[in-house]
């Protein structure tokens, strides 16, 4: 099993490899990066994309999310504000319908989108990040202390973090990002 998963990653690894080399020859400027270690986990691993990344902002997507082609263009704009430090979009799910597993999921995040947070932004609440599906201002993050490796919840940890610090966060209900959903329960856990 363990030989199928490296074989995989492998695969998976050179064929994003090939793909950014594609699109840098034709003028994009795109890195491919692999850490050879996983200190931080997934804080460890925004922390080295951002040390690496020259943008003022950053978007960030879970492997699993399939942004739309207009995805920044629907966005961007709301960091005219310059207290806004981050805007969160609504997750979608490609395979709702996949299985009463898949639909159930979808109910549950479509609650905690739908109504807790448009509950929360349309109040003035905090609100948190949600890991991917989103762009951050990178001042926001340097300013907050930037990604911690010292909690399992390093999007909340951060989110709370900015917005103590009087960064402002965006909810857009109305731009959503596809996802797949897990498909069986040991994913799901």
């Amino acid at each position: 099993m363990n030989c199928l998963r490296f074989k995989f990653w492998t695969i998976s690894q050179y064929v994003a490899q090939k793909y950014v080399e594609i699109l840098r020859s034709q003028g994009l400027d795109i890195h491919y990066i692999h850490r050879d270690n996983r200190a931080g986990f997934k804080a460890g691993a925004l922390e080295e994309g951002l040390r690496v990344a020259r943008g003022q902002y950053i978007a960030i997507f879970d492997a699993d999310f399939v942004p739309d082609p207009e995805f920044i263009n629907k966005t961007i704009h709301h960091f005219t504000n310059p207290r806004t430090g981050m805007i969160q979009t609504r997750w979608g799910h490609i395979n709702k319908d996949y299985s009463h597993l898949t639909q159930v999921e979808a109910m549950i995040l479509d609650g905690h989108f739908v109504i807790e947070h448009g509950a929360r932004y349309r109040s003035g609440k905090f609100f948190n990040f949600n890991g991917t599906a989103g762009i951050w201002r990178r001042e926001a993050i340097e300013d907050s202390g930037g990604w911690q490796h010292d909690t399992l919840t390093e999007d909340t940890d951060l989110s709370y973090r900015a917005q103590l610090k009087g960064w402002e966060f965006v909810y857009l209900p109305e731009v959503v990002c596809p996802a797949e959903l897990p498909v069986e329960m040991n994913a799901f856990k």
